[in-house]
């Protein structure tokens, strides 16, 4: 607070969990107070006021955002400095940062009513926190938030968008660390910064195949580097086929040929035959 008479008394409690990349902050405000907020990284913000009212000035541009209980209590911003003029105590703050590789395509207040099961998921992410059911637990919670407000935000226009970076490539990059995970649309999207309609989008228009034919060609890539690597022939192929999420079937064999000119086990044969 920067009232001086407010420096020495109780004026908020606030707790903070870091779920990387995202951060989930969860702020009582209980006095009428002002506040500077200013973070060390840029970052799409959402900010959900369950109670009270304030005003937030965003990067000092002299033209504060009013909150209040209702259709006006959300706000989506990438400011770093924020200034907070709590007009209604005790006001209670919920502050969910995202990615900081990502960005709003549209900032400022959105209706409440576009995101009716925010807070209820919210609330399971701060009792699972606070039960230590896990961090895995946890970290499932925050992906599966940050996939519904993507997915409740596309239909008004409002997305995330890589930053500085093409999202495909943000997408190929992260990909070669994680094909062993049971990945979906919506995962690789997330990863990507946009939602999956706009990842289909992409994809098509560059690879003329879907987001998870791209996934499946690296999981194609993966099982055909064990199979010709020395230490992986020792292993057999219905193992290494589980272990990149390739389904066991004539369709992922038909697309191993397709891609590499032979099957996985003509390949394992040809190999057994070669002189160690």
């Amino acid at each position: 607070p920067d009232h001086p008479r407010l420096r020495s008394a109780t004026a908020l409690r606030a707790s903070t969990l870091v779920l990387d990349p995202a951060l989930f902050s969860e702020e009582r405000y209980l006095r009428r107070q002002r506040l500077h907020l200013s973070f060390e990284r840029q970052r799409p913000w959402l900010v959900l006021l369950c109670e009270g009212a304030l005003a937030i000035d965003l990067d000092a541009d002299d033209q504060p955002l009013f909150l209040k209980p209702g259709r006006s209590s959300l706000l989506l911003t990438t400011a770093q400095d924020q200034h907070c003029t709590v007009f209604s105590a005790p006001s209670h703050l919920i502050r969910l940062g995202l990615d900081p590789a990502c960005r709003w395509t549209r900032d400022g207040l959105i209706q409440n009513e576009s995101l009716p099961l925010l807070q209820p998921m919210l609330q399971l992410l701060r009792d699972s926190h606070g039960l230590h059911s896990g961090s895995d637990t946890t970290a499932r919670l925050a992906v599966a938030i940050q996939r519904y407000v993507l997915e409740a935000l596309q239909p008004l226009g409002v997305e995330l968008t890589a930053a500085s970076a093409d999202p495909l490539q943000l997408l190929l990059d992260w990909l070669p660390t994680h094909l062993d995970e049971d990945l979906r649309v919506a995962d690789l999207a997330s990863v990507a910064c946009v939602s999956s309609r706009r990842l289909q989008e992409l994809c098509q228009a560059r690879f003329g195949c879907s987001p998870m034919d791209v996934l499946r060609q690296h999981r194609l890539d993966a099982l055909h580097r064990d199979l010709s690597h020395p230490e992986g022939r020792g292993t057999g192929i219905a193992q290494l086929l589980k272990r990149w999420h390739l389904p066991d079937s004539t369709a992922t064999r038909a697309a191993f040929e397709t891609r590499f000119g032979h099957s996985p086990s003509e390949l394992r044969r040809r190999l057994l035959m070669e002189p160690t």
